[in-house]
């Protein structure tokens, strides 16, 4: 008990520095960046590159501090078949939300149309997908990364729960929604379990970056109720918010918690296969 109270303390200071860390590093950088800069479309995905260099300096020194006595793996090696899993996994994150998408429109979820391609359309699009893959490794890196590591003595599942926890309260929503934050917490949940099986951080990088961009950039769903230029526009019925997720887009939606936790059972299943467990 008590070895896991340290592990639980451990997590959340290193979680805690690292927010820390953002509100002065990255913010020092970016208030030098000249007004014209500030001012383009560019200016989320030079953010959010800033963010991720950031998030990777803070995860060495942090494998550095607390991995004195080992050698601790930084878990984007390029080893083990990486870009199997990477690939891999952004195909399995785009079937799962062609699932949950499908049958919330089967149910009568939202009204689809195509969206007029132009230019500004494309571009945008594009300009997500980049922000999207950034954002999709800075959020793995530090929580299946420098978190893992950290509460790796407390048991894999132990800190996944606990991580899991911090990953969802951190994602929060102007308004609160029990799915919302449920569901948030199961995509935890799985994208940690496909760390176990690989042995390292690309499969959810991959899997949270396809996630994402396909849920906003294919299907025009808010994600995590942000709106994103998109292919595809689903517009949610007002009646239908247990269906389509409301203004929380698919992760409000209950088929997305039937579809995750049908996924972490299937993944316990290969551990178990595996002798993972």
């Amino acid at each position: 008990m008590k070895a896991k109270l340290i592990v639980l303390v451990k997590i959340i200071c290193v979680y805690a520095g690292y927010f820390l860390g953002l509100l002065i590093a990255p913010f020092i950088v970016i208030k030098n960046l000249p007004t014209s800069i500030k001012d383009s479309r560019f200016y989320g995905i030079i953010f959010t590159g800033v963010v991720l260099v950031f998030t990777i300096g803070y995860h060495f020194l942090v494998l550095k501090i607390f991995g004195r006595k080992d050698k601790p793996k930084n878990g984007l090696e390029l080893d083990k078949k990486w870009y199997i899993h990477f690939i891999s996994s952004v195909g399995f994150a785009a079937i799962l939300i062609l699932a949950i998408w499908f049958l919330a429109v089967v149910f009568h979820g939202f009204n689809v149309q195509r969206n007029e391609l132009n230019y500004g359309i494309i571009s945008s699009i594009i300009i997500l997908f980049i922000r999207m893959l950034l954002v999709g490794f800075q959020e793995e890196i530090i929580t299946r990364g420098t978190l893992a590591y950290v509460g790796k003595s407390g048991g894999k599942w132990f800190s996944a729960i606990i991580i899991s926890l911090l990953f969802s309260v951190t994602h929060g929503a102007e308004i609160i929604n029990a799915i919302f934050y449920l569901n948030l917490f199961l995509f935890s949940i799985l994208v940690f379990q496909l760390t176990w099986i690989s042995g390292n951080i690309w499969p959810a990088a991959g899997f949270h970056f396809s996630w994402n961009f396909v849920m906003g950039g294919v299907f025009g769903v808010s994600i995590s109720g942000k709106e994103a230029s998109c292919i595809l526009i689903s517009v949610p019925k007002n009646s239908k918010e247990y269906i389509n997720g409301g203004i929380f887009g698919l992760e409000g939606s209950i088929f997305c918690t039937l579809i995750l936790m049908l996924m972490i059972l299937l993944m316990i299943y290969i551990q178990k296969k595996r002798k993972l467990t």
